[in-house]
């Protein structure tokens, strides 16, 4: 059984963890959360400016308006490609 006292230091421990996350990071905890959320992390950034999107959330939105979906998938899977791939006009061939 969790005391009191483990539960306000588990409160602390995430309290902790969102007071210095990044402003990158917090994306990733809201989506870890269950936040339906794109985070706009380098890969996807470099994504969105190849392909004339303005932000990784506007090329995920029209990519989730044509195929359906959760903007936490869209954007792990594009995040996952990139990671293995790259952005580079080659890796996309």
């Amino acid at each position: 059984m969790i005391t009191l006292l483990q539960t306000l230091g588990l409160l602390g421990g995430i309290a902790g963890a969102v007071l210095v996350a990044g402003p990158i990071t917090k994306y990733h905890l809201a989506r870890n959360l269950g936040v339906d959320c794109v985070k706009p992390d380098r890969h996807l950034a470099r994504l969105a400016e190849r392909f004339g999107y303005g932000t990784p959330d506007a090329m995920c939105r029209a990519i989730q308006d044509e195929l359906g979906g959760r903007l936490g998938t869209i954007d792990a899977v594009l995040w996952r490609y990139c990671n293995l791939r790259g952005t580079g006009s080659a890796s996309w061939h």
